[in-house]
C-alpha cells in the first residue's frame, strides 16, 4: 500500500478487497509481536522438544486438556481451566480456534487448534482450517508470539 504500518493511515475501502489482505508482510526478524506460522502453532500444541506425541495439546483425551463441542456447552471459557500441554501453554485444542500467518487458498489464512464448537477429530495438533482474513467468526480467535531475544 505505501501507507505506513499503521492501518489507520491506509487508504478508506482498503480492506474490501481480500487480496490487500496477502499483501500484508511480516519481518521475522523484529522483535515484536506477530501471528505464528502454521509450524510454530504446531510446535508449540505438541509441547516443542518435550512433546508426548499426544493427539490433542496437553493429552489424548480432550476431555481434560480442551473446550470442545461435547463439553463447552457451546461457548467459549476463560484460558487455563483445563490441563496444560507439556510447555505449560493452555487452551490449544479447543476453545477458540487460532489464526495463524500462512496464507492458503489464495486468501484464506489457516487456522488451528479447533474450538468448543468443533468435533474431536477438529481439535487434534494436525487439524486444520481456514478463513479470509476479513471474516468475523464467532469461534476464531489468536495467539501471539515473538522471537526469543
Amino acid at each position: 500500500l505505501g501507507s505506513g504500518t499503521n492501518p489507520d493511515n491506509w487508504p478508506a475501502g482498503w480492506d474490501g478487497n481480500y487480496h490487500n489482505h496477502t499483501n500484508v508482510s511480516c519481518d521475522f526478524n523484529a522483535a515484536g509481536y506477530r501471528l505464528p506460522t502454521q509450524a510454530e502453532w504446531e510446535y508449540a500444541a505438541r509441547g516443542g522438544l518435550l512433546t508426548n506425541h499426544y493427539t490433542y495439546s496437553g493429552g489424548n483425551n480432550l476431555w481434560y486438556v480442551g473446550w470442545y463441542g461435547s463439553n463447552s456447552g457451546y461457548e467459549s471459557h476463560p484460558v487455563g481451566l483445563k490441563d496444560p500441554n507439556e510447555l505449560g501453554i493452555y487452551d490449544m485444542s479447543g476453545n477458540v480456534a487460532e489464526w495463524c500467518w500462512d496464507i492458503s487458498y489464495t486468501t484464506r489464512r489457516v487456522v488451528r487448534g479447533g474450538s468448543f464448537d468443533a468435533s474431536t477429530s477438529g481439535c487434534t495438533v494436525w487439524a486444520e482450517d481456514f478463513g479470509e482474513a476479513t471474516s468475523i467468526i464467532y469461534y476464531f480467535g489468536f495467539r501471539v508470539c515473538r522471537n526469543a531475544p
